[in-house]
């Protein structure tokens, strides 16, 4: 019988050495793609932020405004009898052309207008502006005062025109009565209501201006396009106005508040500076 010889195989194993080295680079491979996996989700979660925090508002409509025609309510009145309050910015202001008369423009942007203007700081929106204007001139208002944005129909929700479809006419804020109180209304919300996460509620914002318990049975300004007699302005004491116009501005965790927590701010007056003048 024959006997073949099977040659012997044998088996390498990679050194320790070569086995912690491989481990080291697999671990730091995990370790960079964790990384990358971290910054991806904080990009999209930032896009989707700001995202959702856009669609609480309504598209932005970019038209120009044509001026409009001087009513026939204001023959023979002037200034002290009705009066546009305008808060602007960059905006165009062509549509008060026949209006130049009777309006006040508290200019928060660059100074290239073809009308007089006051400068502001660029603090507090729209409604530092009209704050500003009702405190700076408690004894010696107009009959009645129009507060304005600088621009028209750029929210679908607040649209003014001179005729056809729209929330309100232009003219129905041209006034010279005692009784003034023009506004596109909106349902009061639960004092629950907050907005953009800002860390209090409208009924503690209420209290603190009013110095009662906030109660959901009126309708506030949609936009602050308010019109309003000097009477009414009146009905509350300077004091109330100057409450509003420290808690807009107010500092933001020991600083100066960013436009983000000047705007939140303005919406929480926006839906309670109705309540003023009644």
């Amino acid at each position: 019988m024959k006997y073949f010889h099977q040659p012997q195989t044998t088996t390498s194993f990679p050194s320790s050495k070569n086995r912690k080295g491989k481990r080291f680079i697999i671990s730091k491979i995990s370790l960079l793609l964790l990384c990358i996996g971290i910054i991806i989700f904080v990009v999209v979660m930032f896009f989707l932020t700001k995202i959702n925090m856009k669609s609480h508002d309504p598209p932005r409509l970019s038209t120009r405004t044509k001026p409009f025609q001087l009513s026939k309510k204001l023959e023979n009145k002037t200034k002290e009898n009705f009066e546009i309050v305008v808060a602007r910015y960059d905006e165009d202001l062509s549509w008060c052309e026949n209006y130049k008369n009777f309006v006040t423009i508290y200019n928060k942007g660059e100074n290239d207008l073809n009308y007089p203007s006051i400068p502001l700081e660029n603090k507090g929106h729209l409604a530092d502006t009209i704050l500003r204007h009702i405190i700076t001139n408690y004894d010696d208002l107009a009959d009645v005062t129009f507060f304005s944005h600088g621009s028209y129909n750029y929210r679908r929700d607040q649209i003014i025109k001179e005729k056809g479809k729209c929330h309100r006419f232009f003219e129905d804020f041209v006034s010279c009565d005692a009784n003034t109180f023009v506004i596109i209304p909106k349902k009061a919300p639960p004092g629950s209501s907050t907005w953009y996460n800002y860390p209090t509620t409208l009924a503690k914002v209420y209290k603190r201006i009013f110095h009662k318990k906030y109660v959901n049975n009126y309708y506030w300004s949609c936009g602050k396009w308010i019109s309003v007699s000097k009477e009414k302005i009146r009905k509350s004491p300077k004091e109330i106005y100057q409450r509003m116009l420290d808690f807009v501005l107010e500092d933001w965790h020991g600083k100066e508040p960013p436009q983000n927590i000047y705007r939140t701010r303005g919406i929480f007056i926006e839906r309670i500076i109705t309540q003023a003048f009644v």
